[in-house]
């Protein structure tokens, strides 16, 4: 089973993987593999840092199951990565960019847990990506709005069954982080 965290840049959704996995250590998660620069707040594990060159090599033999370019850089999770956390019984993680959800969400069969971090508006935007040295700040908040208007479409037309969380101006141990235990409990009996 699959816990997909996406929503738009700067929403949290490194800092609330690290929280849940602060309280379960065990909690696994998918590598993904990425061309841009690793940052500071990047957990260990998370990527495999390529320059584009291997990227594009990766692409032309097939290894890929998705690849997505977002603001310069390129991503990609791995077949062969993807299929070991879809027959597993253990709980993985992946923090994703918004149009790969619903391909990862046809590809599993359904074994995705999806959660959209909602955008906590354009002023604490603003102030979380400066903080974590981000550039071409308008674009990314252009793409943030884009990105929460069409999850809310994916969840009201039944493509993507998101669980929407706020992680906006609370630290996110106070209420991000007790909604997505509560709902992974509650609605599909998971305890994390």
């Amino acid at each position: 089973m699959i816990v997909a965290l996406t929503g738009a840049s700067g929403t949290g959704k490194d800092t609330i993987f690290e929280l849940l996995k602060k309280d379960n250590p065990n909690l696994k998660f998918v590598e993904s593999i990425t061309t841009r620069e690793k940052r500071s707040s990047d957990r260990p594990g998370a990527y495999r840092y390529v320059d584009i060159k291997e990227f594009e090599k990766l692409k032309r033999e097939d290894k890929f199951v998705w690849h997505v370019g977002e603001h310069n850089n390129s991503y990609g999770t791995l077949k062969e990565s993807l299929q070991e956390a879809i027959e597993s019984k253990e709980i993985f993680f992946m923090i994703l960019v918004p149009k790969s959800v619903k391909l990862l969400f046809n590809i599993s069969k359904g074994k995705i847990i999806p959660f959209y971090i909602i955008s906590p508006g354009k002023k604490e935007l603003i102030g979380r990506l400066k903080n974590r040295g981000d550039k071409d700040i308008e674009k990314r908040i252009a793409d943030c709005l884009l990105w929460d208007k069409e999850a809310y479409l994916a969840a009201t037309f039944g493509e993507i069954p998101y669980n929407f969380i706020a992680n906006d101006f609370h630290p996110p141990e106070k209420l991000a982080i007790p909604n997505i235990k509560k709902i992974l409990e509650l609605k599909y009996k998971i305890s994390i």
